[in-house]
């Protein structure tokens, strides 16, 4: 018995959306895996520049970002949501780690803070969240 859908047509006999016509589904998956969607990080805001979760700690003008960035490094799964805390209050989602990765916050061209794309350094360095790193220079004595 073979039923016409919406359109007006009906499906090819012995296809997948056939048999979901026949049993009254409304939708026809094409994948069999199941969906599962993965569990979001908690990371909770400390003051106005830090950022924890699972154990690391990112600091700088756009923390959320940079520990994002550090939990890929870990080794999360860059699919994996992000739920930022201010105490008990959710302040913000971000749909994936991953996304947030790529993401960096710089000044536009009006003096406004803008979302841009993230580029490391040159050298392949992350940013030190805003922390200049000094060491004395080779063959420079150090202060007693």
């Amino acid at each position: 018995m073979s039923r016409t859908n919406v359109a007006g047509t009906t499906a090819p006999s012995g296809s997948g959306a056939q048999r979901c016509a026949q049993t009254g589904e409304r939708e026809h998956r094409t994948d069999s895996r199941p969906h599962t969607k993965p569990q979001p990080v908690r990371a909770d805001l400390v003051g106005a520049d830090t950022a924890v979760a699972a154990g690391i700690t990112a600091t700088g003008h756009a923390p959320l970002l940079t520990l994002c960035r550090r939990l890929v490094e870990a080794g999360h799964d860059p699919s994996t949501p992000l739920e930022a805390y201010r105490g008990t209050t959710l302040c913000l989602r971000a749909r994936s780690i991953g996304a947030g990765a790529r993401l960096t916050v710089r000044e536009g061209p009006d003096g406004k803070p803008r979302f841009a794309t993230h580029r490391p350094a040159p050298d392949g360095r992350q940013s030190c969240g805003g922390q200049l790193r000094t060491r004395p220079n080779a063959g420079e004595a150090s202060a007693p």
